[in-house]
């Protein structure tokens, strides 16, 4: 079986948030909220935001970036379409 990246990023946010690892939950929800915003940007914004709040809690330069990357996503997905 193999999977969609849609899929895969689903699967990893899940079990991230299930084991309480909030900084590869984000890398994870980022990954999704791509692979959603073509189809579903709403649901691409909400993944976004989540991941943004999740990256609230480091302030490392690795975390900046991750942080600028959601943004220019979650831009992204508030732009009308065109």
């Amino acid at each position: 079986m193999s999977l969609t990246p849609r899929q895969l990023h689903r699967l990893a946010a899940t079990a991230h948030r299930e084991l309480g690892e909030s900084w590869e939950e984000a890398q994870a929800l980022d990954g999704l909220a791509a692979a959603r915003l073509d189809d579903d940007p709403a649901a691409a914004l909400r993944h976004w935001t989540r991941a943004l709040r999740l990256l609230d809690g480091y302030d490392d330069p690795r975390a900046a970036a991750a942080r600028e990357r959601v943004e220019r996503g979650l831009a992204q997905a508030e732009a009308p379409p065109g």
